[in-house]
């Protein structure tokens, strides 16, 4: 069993976590709940618990410096935060804190168990590799190619000590730092239904698409990393390419050539129409090796968007934003959703409620995406269909004004010239109506 604590600042969120989820059904066992975070450390002190559920948002000691300090002080604890939608870039500085993974509120039971699983599955591994890692300090001397690409995997899933530290700088010498000195993660993953004849497609209809990450790394066919990797028979094209397990490889990739995105969409919807599911998560740009726990978890919540999306897709890491409201609310919804009610007293707070978002979140999107305010695009629409009515011979301009949302017809002449330079009757004249 595996221990979990709860910390919330809200009694109804701490009980239904404790009454919806099966806790022992996914070998769980809870140590205990906590209203804020300062009584979450010393529940975490004195229990030292496996996994910690704790909210981001808390009076006095929030999640963050909870998590801070539990990282700090138990290395072994990993930290699932619930957040909220519009505290995205809070879930940002908890993947910072090394945090497992993170839920959105409201929770749902099912994606909570399937988080949990994962969390267990990284414990699991962690717990494997320590081991693993033992056994291998063996055999330094003589398998120097599948240590580097232990190190890799250690580091990637954050479990690389100091000694692993210093033995990947002498495995790489002076070309550590040309290696790392600009890198992203990428996470190729596939479906088990994808696998036939016991082989995983990447062997196949995949293989192209490894070619086009391989071009992707200057270090390959060098005598540096890939290489050493390659002579270890871990891939077949000279690439960084680790297996972290049956269905899933992480590749490292530096310096995308020109046109890498267009290449291996196209590939990743050849594997589609060959009945294959393929979806490929990218982390940011990352400088440092001890960036590559970083940079694999960043890749790891790109690709866990597909949940949302579906397979056969590329996702980066720095655009979930974009993905987020794109894919999961939709901008063309939202645009939709304007051009209903333009007419309307229509405001910000009604178009965000509608895609339940906050205020200022919405806001930001809107703008970031669209060119333009709400209250610019709103203003731009009007007018436009302002002057459509504006071309019929027996349309009143206060009737145009009420039309197009505006009561006040004196303030929409003021606003019809501020936008257009002329006024209402203006446009009518030049247009050659009287």
């Amino acid at each position: 069993m595996y221990t979990i604590l709860i910390v919330d600042d809200e009694w109804l969120v701490r009980e239904g976590l404790k009454q919806t989820i099966p806790w022992e059904e996914i070998g769980c066992r809870l140590i205990g709940e906590a209203a804020n975070g300062q009584a979450g450390w010393q529940m975490i002190e004195r229990h030292k618990p496996d996994i910690l559920l704790t909210d981001i948002r808390m009076p006095g000691c929030d999640g963050l410096e909870l998590a801070r300090r539990a990282g700090e002080a138990y290395s072994h604890t990993k930290i699932v935060f619930l957040t909220g939608f519009d505290e995205f870039a809070y879930a940002q500085q908890a993947i910072k804190l090394g945090a497992a993974d993170f839920v959105l509120k409201p929770t749902d039971p099912d994606e909570l168990m399937c988080t949990i699983g994962r969390v267990i599955r990284q414990i699991e591994a962690a717990r494997e590799q320590q081991e693993y890692a033992k056994r291998l300090e063996l055999k330094i001397e003589s398998s120097q190619p599948l240590l580097l690409a232990k190190l890799l995997h250690d580091f990637m899933l954050d479990s690389a000590t100091e000694r692993e530290a210093e033995l990947l700088k002498e495995l790489l010498g002076d070309r550590v730092n040309e290696v790392f000195a600009s890198f992203q993660v990428a996470i190729v993953e596939w479906e088990p239904d994808s696998v036939q004849d016991g082989r995983p497609p990447w062997t196949s209809a995949l293989e192209p698409l490894m070619q086009a990450l391989d071009g992707w790394s200057p270090v390959a066919g060098s005598s540096g990393a890939a290489s050493i990797v390659s002579d270890a028979g871990y891939c077949t094209t000279g690439s960084l390419r680790l297996f972290m397990h049956e269905h899933r490889l992480a590749v490292l990739l530096t310096c995308p050539p020109a046109g890498w995105r267009e290449q291996a969409s196209g590939l990743i919807a050849a594997c589609r129409d060959q009945g294959w599911s393929v979806a490929v998560g990218i982390s940011g740009m990352h400088r440092h090796y001890h960036s590559l726990a970083a940079a694999y978890h960043e890749a790891e919540v790109a690709l866990q968007q597909k949940e949302y999306i579906g397979y056969n897709r590329i996702i980066c890491y720095e655009e979930l934003d974009q993905l987020i409201v794109k894919e999961k609310y939709g901008l063309d919804t939202i645009e939709q959703y304007i051009r209903e009610h333009y007419d309307k007293d229509i405001s910000l707070q009604d178009v965000a409620a509608s895609v339940h978002m906050s205020e200022s979140y919405f806001s930001r999107i809107f703008k970031k995406y669209s060119g333009v305010s709400f209250i610019e695009y709103v203003t731009q629409l009007r007018l436009e269909k302002a002057k459509q009515l504006l071309l019929r011979p027996d349309a009143k301009i206060y009737e145009v004004s009420l039309a197009v949302g505006y009561q006040d017809a004196r303030y929409f002449s003021q606003l019809f010239r501020k936008w257009t330079g002329e006024t209402p009757t203006e446009f009518r004249r030049r247009m050659g109506l009287h």
